[in-house]
């Protein structure tokens, strides 16, 4: 969409961008563990929506002084001309309670702040008595949650969603896709129906927090597997 401002007596054509692309990056004892990442899918959402990317975010990042900073969460918002970081907690990282959400997953391949879907499926599921939801396809494929890629155990096979469906890249599914085979694991994305996941071991994974399992799906108690501590143990960076 075309602006214009007045300067000087003179029209000065802007480009006005209606999407905010932004990234949720860990900061782990004074360190960014997957920065190169976070850029990377940064720069890639706003070459999808026709943004041009932020020049400085390594710069501005470093002069944050991490090292004498805390363990959290930095948001990082890029509207096309103004980079806003903020900091925010670490979520916690106990088991979850999860329940399917009635709100269909509306498409979400790259990452911006049009989040009214989700932000309505975790709604529901806090009215519920539980931590997140979990959202489906129209077509009742599971897709990912409110705010995590989910991921589950069909024996020596970790199934994740396959990003066909329109989910996020999630870089915590990236980096669980990398740890499985250490564990023995084979992965296979794909198109799974809701009642695939009953009864299954399960977990949900993100930058941020890492590896978390999941203790509850609709009420029903999840199986535990030692395998997620394995994962766990392994995902952050040495």
């Amino acid at each position: 969409m075309r602006g214009t401002a007045m300067l000087a007596g003179r029209h000065m054509c802007r480009r006005v961008f209606m999407t905010t692309v932004y990234e949720t990056i860990r900061v782990r004892n004074g360190r960014l563990p997957f920065i190169d990442r976070h850029i990377e899918r940064l720069r890639g959402g706003c070459a999808a929506v026709g943004m041009p990317p932020p020049k400085a975010l390594g710069a501005r990042l470093d002069e944050l002084g991490l090292g004498d900073r805390p363990d959290c969460a930095l948001r990082v918002e890029w509207d096309g001309s103004t980079l806003d970081i903020s900091e925010r907690p670490v979520p916690s990282t106990a088991p979850l309670a999860l329940v399917t959400s009635s709100v269909p997953h509306p498409g979400y391949a790259v990452k911006t702040t049009a989040r009214t879907a989700f932000e309505q499926a975790q709604a529901e599921a806090r009215q519920n008595g539980a931590d997140e939801g979990l959202l489906l396809t129209a077509d009742g494929a599971v897709a990912e949650g409110t705010l995590f890629a989910i991921c589950w155990f069909e024996g020596a096979v970790l199934r994740v969603p396959s990003l066909d469906l329109g989910i996020l890249p999630s870089i915590g599914r990236d980096r669980v896709i990398e740890l499985a085979g250490q564990i023995g694991l084979d992965v296979e994305p794909g198109c799974f129906a809701r009642e695939l996941l009953e009864g299954r071991p399960a977990f949900i994974t993100t930058s941020v927090r890492g590896v978390v399992g999941v203790a509850m799906l609709d009420g029903v108690r999840v199986p535990h597997d030692p395998r997620i501590k394995q994962l766990r143990d392994a995902f952050w960076p040495s």
